[in-house]
């Protein structure tokens, strides 16, 4: 194994369980820290003096709490994305169905333009060819 093998199942693994308890952790901790603070701010547990301290641990603990909030959603998005497959795969498989009888008429119906076209088209290409045969005999007189 090398070190920059990116697709790396226990890996993967191992840093999703680390991510998940470290999230959940910054969670409980923001959330609690939030309600002890905002009980301490607003029902006038501590001081004028200390108030601007504990309002700045209460914004930096509603912080905390959000970016476990991301940390979490991050550590479980394989399984969001699965979920998110899974309800739209029957959808899917049923505008295939559809779709599949549809494109076949419209390439029956543009087989004959584009066998005229193909008519139009050879003459042009004939001469395009021969330009090209040209092109490439002088190139070889001239070696």
């Amino acid at each position: 194994m090398s070190n920059r093998e990116y697709l790396n199942e226990e890996k993967y693994r191992n840093t999703t369980r680390v991510l998940r308890i470290v999230s959940l952790l910054m969670i409980i901790l923001g959330l609690t820290g939030f309600i002890g603070c905002g009980i301490m701010l607003f029902g006038d547990f501590v001081s004028f003096e200390k108030s601007g301290l504990v309002g700045f641990a209460w914004i930096l603990c509603m912080a905390v709490f959000g970016f476990g909030l991301v940390l979490y959603f991050t550590s479980r998005q394989r399984d969001i994305s699965a979920y998110m497959i899974q309800q739209q795969m029957p959808v899917l498989k049923e505008t295939v169905k559809e779709l599949t009888p549809l494109a076949g008429e419209v390439a029956k119906d543009l087989a004959p333009v584009a066998s005229e076209v193909a008519k139009d088209l050879a003459p042009a290409a004939g001469e395009v060819a021969k330009e090209i045969a040209k092109g490439v005999k002088e190139g070889l007189k001239d070696e």
